[in-house]
């Protein structure tokens, strides 16, 4: 199979299949509060454990991302893809047959989440290699899919329900999901470049010590952002867990009209994934940078999500909307611009599959205690103020990268250690490394003019 080159027209197919990919992987993940309600009422079992339903499997696709990552530096993004969509349908499918709440914590909270996460990198890491020049554009293109999928697939999976029963839901739902599969065979592996100056040989990984492969393990930033992650998003799965719950329980809403708040949060995901990846290539204007963005929005989201204690039809609403501009900087271009520009785009897979996997830790366990607190309270008060404050904390807690790691001199120091680590171990960077390509083909250049 002929291979694709960097900011190649074949690299828009890259991100069009990425796309695709998270319409499904995001619309299932994040229909999770649908689906909660819909088990909720047919076994009748209590809120606490039911609520693993809707935390589970977005932790778990999170969760794998690691592994994900690796598994796509063994082999390749395709097949990898095509892995994670058969077993992420096999789950879905299964959920279908089983008779309780803990068989469908296994099958579709454990094995749909697995397979979905597998299936969750290959596209990302893809485009990070493909692009260049447009890179944040065509990550926010390819993150928008999942704003698509956030806001069309709630009302989707209800209807399912009422037409066919959460039976049929599920079949259905594991029948869409192995289109992947065709998704993943668009990942074509990137060409490296054969060029006098820029060889991409590479030592193999045992004659390379892994901190020197993965030098952001020793930045403090990207411990912190390992944190921003696990905080943002344990509050962030109580409002995707318990949502509908809180608007059909205490404002009165239809379990429809109830869907409807996920679809609003949805479609700011949609746009504002797409503004973050435009203003993001806005370099010469700093309060556009992907950090400022970053922390913005991680803060307005925590304040909205404060303001659901109000108990107002209307201000849910507006929390709603608020909360999906705050969710795109957790899911779009921001993340993976800044992971790329503390680690880098060669080991991009593995540190973007780090960050994700802290991320599914909060993912886990928000949503359930979220429901141990209502059980006790009959209110989602305490809920939403914890939820709330921590993520406005973790907006906090990205000040320290942002006047450390994340200034543009250090960013430049650290390319410049990176490219002496390369050096020192014979390793030749790959020309989709747009941190520290031009600054190694200087090096090159300027050792064999001595030479």
């Amino acid at each position: 199979m002929r291979k694709g080159t960097i900011d190649s027209c074949w690299g828009w197919m890259i991100v069009a299949a990425a796309a695709l990919n998270r319409i499904v992987i995001y619309g299932i993940s994040h229909s999770a509060g649908v689906v909660y309600v819909v088990i909720l009422e047919v076994f009748n079992e209590g809120t606490g454990i039911t609520s693993w339903i809707s935390s589970l499997i977005t932790a778990v696709i999170f969760f794998t991302c690691p592994l994900s990552g690796y598994l796509i530096e063994k082999f390749d993004e395709r097949k990898v893809a095509i892995a994670g969509s058969l077993i992420a349908g096999i789950g879905l499918m299964s959920s279908a047959f089983v008779t309780s709440v803990p068989a469908l914590i296994l099958t579709y909270g454990i094995i749909s989440g697995v397979g979905c996460g597998l299936a969750f990198m290959p596209g990302s890491v893809a485009v990070a290699k493909y692009f260049t020049n447009h890179r944040h554009l065509a990550l926010a293109i390819a993150s928008s899919g999942g704003g698509i999928g956030s806001f069309a697939f709630p009302p989707f999976i209800q209807m399912l329900n009422e037409y066919y029963t959460w039976r049929g839901m599920f079949l259905i739902l594991g029948g869409i999901t192995l289109n992947i599969c065709v998704f993943g065979l668009i990942l074509r592996p990137l060409a490296n470049f054969d060029r006098k100056n820029l060889k991409t040989k590479m030592l193999s990984e045992e004659r390379v010590r892994f901190l020197d492969r993965h030098s952001y393990l020793k930045i403090v930033s990207f411990y912190l952002l390992m944190a921003n992650s696990f905080m943002y998003q344990f509050g962030a799965s109580i409002i995707l867990g318990h949502l509908q719950a809180y608007a059909v329980y205490h404002l009165g809403f239809t379990t429809q009209n109830a869907a409807i708040l996920y679809t609003i949060s949805g479609v700011m995901v949609l746009v504002f994934k797409l503004l973050h990846g435009v203003f993001a290539n806005i370099s010469h204007v700093q309060i556009f940078w992907p950090i400022y963005q970053y922390i913005f929005f991680y803060a307005i989201g925590g304040i909205a999500t404060i303001f659901l204690t109000f108990d107002s039809q209307y201000g849910v609403y507006f929390s709603s909307a608020v909360f999906g501009m705050s969710y795109a900087a957790c899911g779009g271009s921001l993340i993976p611009a800044i992971v790329i520009d503390i680690s880098g785009v060669e080991s991009f897979g593995v540190a973007y599959g780090i960050v994700l996997f802290c991320l599914s830790i909060g993912q886990l366990v928000g949503a359930p205690i979220a429901g141990l607190l209502y059980e006790h309270q009959k209110t989602y008060d305490a809920a939403f103020i914890l939820a709330g404050t921590m993520m406005i904390a973790s907006a906090i807690i990205m000040i320290y990268p942002l006047r450390t790691d994340l200034n543009p001199p250090k960013l430049s120091k650290q390319v410049e250690i990176n490219i002496e680590i390369d050096l020192k171990n014979n390793v030749k960077r790959t020309e989709f490394d747009p941190i520290s390509v031009s600054s190694y083909r200087e090096a090159e250049e300027g050792s064999n003019v001595q030479s």
